[in-house]
């Protein structure tokens, strides 16, 4: 989101950014300041930016435009009115499921992704791109209707469509690559089994949310109690529609009049269907039909509607006590009308609903010891509503078997301390959970389904509880514009008596600033703790600890502005994360032993190397 607050003084801003692998970036950014028409005291900004990159992996280039709008009006005492419009496009050259196997970190390095060379393989980037469009606009209405009375109400709608074009794999082996092909290659069009082609997939996702939220607040004196009363009701409304069919990407792009398999079904891959080995012959569990003219392994129109009022107590029943407990109540209803459900086996149709309801209470107690030192505890439960995962099943989720809600019950105590040149704070916390639910890709046991999507399981019981710290010191004298501050946690994320993967044992982040006349500079180091890629905990798949150092500066120079980053200062390439692929650990004496993997097709994800951006501003 590029919106600014907007300011009573007209001015203007312009920004251009230069950087490493061809990133270029252009800002305009204007606002009205006053402007006093009919009584009413208005301003206005409009944004513009675009933004392109050729990517750090190889043949991932991104491109992405914004526009917005903002607009606001006191139109009366206490009263104001803001509009606001935003769009986004993005045209990305990207593969759906990308990911480095070993094999291919060994032949072509850690910055691989995809080739323009050999169309024989998944990885040819003409055939992988991604485009999509979000937008989002409000209309905010605050107000003071008298004697402590506030009503705050912002009415909005917002819309994502992804349109992806993508091959089934990018997986090689090292064999695999000897041979010029990827994993999965071969389709059957018009009922004849083509071996060597790749085949690809149209996937679309697309949703419309409309929604409000109304805030109304009245503070109270009773003399031994003081304090406020907010309350109010959050509504919203979706609709969504989600496909994906098969087609012959060797076939449609080789095509001399073009290929849109979006609207040209001429290439349609029925390998889902069909034999491989009898094309004229339907397989015993079809994951895909014909539908439209193609084949298709989903077509999906769901959506929800949802209600949550709310309301909590902010009392002061002593200067240096608060305590604010509160309630809200959640409604929400799913619903699904699929003529192709994903996941089901065999694809089949599939319509159903569930409602998931929960009382959620909350509060917050704070003390001040001293001015400066105050302590608190909150209390709250929470909860993940099921989503549209519960019907995309082997065997869907629906009234009267309505999936089970994830819910938490979290504890938090922690202090704050401030001073004249120090700042520190710490607190405890515990998540206790019930209904974990983790994702993982489709292609991964238990699953079997389709590559690009995530499938949703239950884990049952898990808690998350840790301790965190942070703390700054800004220097004086002759050091005056220096601060220094550091911050860490130790967590404990588990399900199962198993650590949850990908959740981090540690983390901390350290840092120096310096900020005087025409000079701003940042050093700041990030540390990701050791994690676990798989549940079973094992130790072939346990990422050690990694670092990223990034540097900031700018100069001022009247009304313009110079700045450098350099990214990853230390070019760490420290793996930071791994799909898994393998059934079990194949090759090497661990993960990192990818030399020794050629037959995995598990995927690796590492740090970007070190990059540096270069930005101009000037203000008017």
């Amino acid at each position: 989101m590029f919106s600014d607050v907007l300011t009573s003084e007209n001015h203007a801003r312009a920004q251009a950014t230069a950087g490493s692998w061809g990133t270029s970036m252009l800002n305009a950014n204007v606002q009205t300041g006053d402007l006093v028409l009919g009584g009413a005291t208005n301003r206005a900004m409009l944004n513009l930016q675009d933004t392109n990159t050729g990517g750090y992996l190889s043949h991932q280039s991104s491109a992405a435009q914004n526009y917005l709008i903002k607009a606001e009006s006191e139109f009366a005492p206490g009263w104001k009115a803001t509009l606001f419009g935003s769009y986004n496009g993005l045209f990305q050259q990207l593969e759906d499921n990308s990911g480095a196997t070993a094999a291919q970190l060994v032949a072509f390095g850690k910055d691989y992704a995809l080739q323009i060379n050999n169309p024989a393989a998944g990885t040819y980037a003409a055939y992988n791109h991604v485009h999509k469009k979000t937008d989002m606009e409000y209309l905010r209405l605050e107000g003071d209707l008298g004697n402590g009375i506030r009503i705050d109400n912002n009415f909005y709608t917002y819309a994502y469509v992804n349109k992806t074009l993508s091959t089934v794999s990018v997986q090689q082996t090292a064999a695999n690559i000897a041979a010029g092909i990827t994993q999965g290659n071969g389709s059957i069009v018009n009922g004849t089994f083509f071996p060597n082609d790749v085949p690809g997939y149209t996937k679309q996702n697309a949703y419309r949310v409309w929604g409000n939220i109304f805030r109304a607040s009245s503070d109270f004196d009773f003399g031994w109690l003081t304090g406020q009363v907010r309350a109010g009701v959050w509504w919203e409304s979706s609709t969504t529609q989600r496909a994906r069919s098969d087609y012959d990407a060797t076939k449609c792009f080789s095509s001399p009049t073009g290929c849109n398999p979006w609207h040209d079904q001429s290439f349609a891959d029925s390998r889902l269907y069909n034999s491989t080995t009898k094309p004229s012959t339907v397989v015993a569990i079809p994951t895909s039909k014909p539908f439209g003219g193609g084949f298709f392994e989903y077509q999906e129109h769901s959506g929800w509607n949802q209600y949550e009022p709310f309301v909590e107590l902010e009392l002061r029943p002593l200067p240096d006590l608060t305590i604010t407990p509160g309630f809200k109540y959640v409604w929400w209803n799913h619903y699904v009308n699929a003529p192709l459900e994903q996941k089901t086996k065999p694809v089949v149709p599939f319509t159903g609903e569930f409602t998931t309801t929960r009382d959620l209470p909350f509060a917050t107690v704070n003390y001040k010891i001293q001015p400066s030192w105050s302590v608190y505890a909150q209390y709250a439960q929470g909860i993940y509503v099921p989503d549209i995962s519960a019907f995309e099943q082997s065997t869907p989720l629906s009234l009267p078997s309505a999936p089970k809600a994830q819910t938490t019950t979290n504890y938090q105590f922690g202090t704050v301390y401030y001073a004249d040149n120090f700042t520190f704070d710490a607190d405890v916390y515990y998540i206790g959970v019930d209904n974990n639910i983790v994702y993982q890709s489709c292609t991964t046991p238990p699953f079997t389904g389709p590559a690009g999507e995530s499938c949703a399981t239950n884990t049952g019981v898990a808690t998350y509880k840790g301790i965190e710290g942070e703390g700054t010191y800004a220097f004086d004298g002759d050091l005056e514009g220096l601060a220094v501050f550091i911050n860490g946690s130790l967590n404990s994320s588990k399900t199962q008596g198993k650590w949850i993967k990908g959740a981090p044992m540690w983390t901390s982040a350290s840092g120096v600033f310096y900020k005087m006349g025409m000079w701003k500079l940042s050093l700041i180091d990030k540390l990701v703790g050791q994690q676990y890629s798989d549940s079973a905990n094992t130790s072939f798949y346990k990422l050690g600890a990694y670092n990223v150092m990034d540097f900031k500066g700018s100069a001022n120079w009247e009304n313009l502005e110079f700045g450098l980053g350099i990214y990853n200062l230390l070019n760490s390439r420290s793996l930071a994360a791994v799909g898994i692929n393998d059934k079990s650990p194949l090759g090497g004496s661990s993960v990192y032993d990818y030399i020794n993997r050629p037959g995995s097709l598990d995927q690796y994800y590492f740090q970007p190397s070190r990059s540096f951006q270069f930005t101009i501003k000037a203000r008017f």
